[in-house]
């Protein structure tokens, strides 16, 4: 209690009203647990604890007020698209006497025709957007004033310590109304490095308005951010207890540029880790994406990063960290390891990288430790055996059933997560070498490795309908039934089509497509009946869901999908790579509709859990931000179209940020679920 208290009154209170909140603590810290018959002496003194406490809160914000206006966009297009409406204001900030205020990026992702300034006065201004800080998700704003505008101090307050006492300030409603909130300062370096965190709870009236402490010192500036995988939206997190602000350092740093005029973009490497946790002690690359500053720079997969920025890192997680604050344009110094140098390099960051461009070899691999039974030496346990192949694919061509990869391209140490890696992020234009041990009449050679080289193939194009020798009829002698889903908490009706618990523990991987049904249809349990022949002939778990409520799909029900999802897959074998969602309908020929939609939401949300997603072209896409496909979760995206000239407009966009389009023409159903199985597939 003691450190707590002391952090929250920083050194240098000198006014009355503080000094009095700092001689209640003392008093209850020196007589916390003395009371009369009644306690009404500590009722009193948390009584006057409370009354200092607000009286601090508000003389701090007080010397701000001046400066924290209103920021109101105007004429923005209603859902409808033939009205026009003021879209909810938010807060500001004045920087510079010259009029130039800060807010945050939320203020222009309604398109609005006009930005209105409601300065403390009342008085009101047309507002210009003159940069972005799209790392940040800030903007600089400038209003021509005739009176005198009173600019916040950004300059850094003697120290922020986690603990300390936090104030949000903003302002409601058209008529500038003051709110505030508090909360203690809960951590520093959020974001990747870019943010500090407070528990004051804010609404998105909050978003561009200052945090500050009790002596009234900017701490930063509020925005609308949630950490990675937290949510979808970057305001979902409002009145959570969890609220995120830039720095006034660094904001300092960065207002010239953006007087200027320039826009400001994260700064990007193109790394691509071995490691598929970010906490792990790994900093081993598995590849660096084409054309990307790490290669530029020369760095290779099998490249171990040991500093950047002058920091040591010994976890991606780090990485990420360190890089976090530099922007596009900056240059930043990167040591590796590499065959036992040191080699150190300067990058410059890029604003963007070129999209990913997935590619397949055709290989279904395991571990050799999946193999049971066994007896194995250390070097047998090592690297990733090939358990089939895609027909017609580069390693049906070149592979055997029974090779075991032990190295790949520049990593020795090869495993199956870093396998999918590197393949993924291939060169379309350059083959890579793999070496392998392979198996004479079942045993393997005492020969030394084979070297291959094979040239990958894009995922994207057309649908290959053919499957591993394998899988043909493996789960057919076995016996499928549907059973309801219920989760707690969870209120949409589910079923799951599934084998028995103990076939899924000896058969084949199995494939898991959650099929998301129009609000108003027929029950989950009807709809499955559709699904057996298909499900039993490709070897694919289906979960239909329907929405809570009839009048449609709700974002909040994204988290609720995951949740179904992630239990269906604890409960039956399923290969975590060969997981898609979909409509019940839409990729198979049917009307597009809000399943699909809610499908396409869900997908882009939760690329943890979906490796692809099938819908129709027709869809109408949902107000939902396209993050680039990522290396290490890279989705796939099937529609039932035969060539590219069918690509709807929000298909273009997903190609352009890296995902792999699959032209899957009209499918049945056995053909849409043989495509979800092949996900696995490296």
């Amino acid at each position: 209690m003691r450190l707590i208290l002391r952090n929250s009154l920083p050194a240098g209170v000198h006014s009355a009203i503080s000094a009095t909140l700092l001689a209640v603590v003392v008093l209850m810290l020196a007589d916390g647990n003395t009371t009369d018959a009644q306690g009404t002496s500590s009722t009193a003194q948390r009584l006057q604890f409370q009354t200092a406490m607000a009286s601090s809160v508000r003389e701090a914000c007080d010397r701000l007020w001046q400066s924290v206006v209103t920021v109101q966009p105007i004429g923005t297009a209603d859902s409808a698209g033939d009205e026009v409406r003021a879209d909810a204001p938010t807060t500001g900030i004045i920087v510079d006497g010259d009029g130039y205020i800060l807010t945050s990026n939320l203020v222009t992702k309604a398109n609005a025709a006009s930005l209105l300034i409601r300065l403390d006065d009342g008085s009101r201004h047309a507002a210009e957007v003159i940069a972005t800080d799209h790392h940040r998700n800030l903007v600089l704003l400038k209003i021509d004033a005739d009176q005198t505008l009173i600019p916040a101090d950004l300059s850094s307050p003697p120290s922020i310590q986690v603990g300390q006492t936090t104030i949000a300030m903003g302002r409601y409603g058209t008529d500038g109304s003051p709110l505030v909130s508090t909360g203690i300062l809960s951590a520093l370096s959020r974001l990747e490095g870019i943010a500090i965190q407070t528990d004051a709870r804010v609404s998105p009236s909050f978003y561009g308005g200052p945090l500050i402490d009790l002596n009234g010192h900017v701490l930063g500036i509020v925005i609308p951010a949630v950490a990675v995988g937290g949510a979808e939206e970057e305001t979902s997190w409002y009145d959570a207890g969890i609220t995120f602000a830039i720095p006034a350092g660094v904001i300092t740093e960065k207002l010239q540029r953006l007087k200027s005029g320039d826009d400001i973009r994260k700064g990007l490497l193109g790394l691509v880790p071995k490691s598929k946790d970010p906490y792990d002690n790994d900093t081993t690359l598995a590849s660096v994406r084409l054309r990307s500053p790490a290669e530029q720079a020369g760095l290779i997969a099998g490249d171990v990063v040991t500093k950047v920025a002058g920091r040591d890192v010994q976890r991606f997680q780090q990485i990420k960290e360190a890089l976090g604050p530099y922007d596009a344009g900056d240059t930043v110094d990167i040591s590796v390891q590499r065959d036992g140098q040191v080699v150190d390099v300067q990058i410059q960051l890029a604003d963007n990288i070129p999209p990913l461009q997935p590619q397949r070899l055709g290989i279904i691999a395991r571990s050799p430790a999946d193999q049971s039974g066994t007896d194995q030496d250390e070097a047998q346990s090592q690297g990733v055996i090939v358990d089939d192949m895609i027909p017609d694919s580069p390693a049906a061509k070149t592979f055997q059933v029974g090779d075991r990869i032990v190295a790949a391209g520049k990593i020795d140490d090869i495993d199956i997560e870093t396998l999918r890696r590197l393949v993924v992020t291939a060169s379309p234009d350059q083959p890579t070498t793999f070496k392998v041990m392979r198996q004479t009449d079942g045993e393997q050679s005492d020969a030394g490795p084979l070297e291959l080289s094979i040239q990958t193939n894009p995922v994207a194009g057309p649908i290959t309908g053919k499957t591993p020798k394998s899988w043909a009829g493996d789960w057919n002698d076995t016996e499928w039934a549907a059973e309801p889903l219920k989760l707690p908490d969870v209120p949409n009706a589910a079923v799951v089509l599934a084998p028995s618990a103990e076939d899924s523990e000896t058969g084949r991987p199995l494939g898991l497509f959650v099929a998301l049904q129009p609000p108003g249809d027929p029950p989950p349990e009807k709809a499955i009946e559709a699904w057996t022949e298909a499900a039993k002939q490709s070897g694919v778990v289906v979960c239909v869901v329907a929405a809570e409520s009839d009048q449609g799909w709700k974002p909040k029900e994204i988290d609720l999908i995951d949740r179904i999802a992630a239990a269906v897959m604890k409960r039956t074998g399923v290969a975590s790579t060969a997981v898609a969602i979909g409509s019940v309908s839409g990729a198979i020929g049917g009307d597009a509709g809000p399943a699909d939609a809610m499908a396409l939401a869900a997908g882009l949300s939760l690329v943890h859990r979906f490796g692809g997603i099938a819908l129709s072209d027709k869809t109408r896409p949902p107000a939902i931000r396209v993050k680039e496909n990522d290396p290490e979760t890279a989705v796939h995206v099937l529609l039932p179209i035969s060539d590219d000239d069918s690509l709807p407009t929000w298909g273009t966009a997903l190609r352009r940020a890296g995902y792999a389009i699959i032209n899957g023409k009209p499918l049945d159903r056995a053909g849409l679920l043989g495509w979800v199985r092949r996900l696995q597939a490296i």
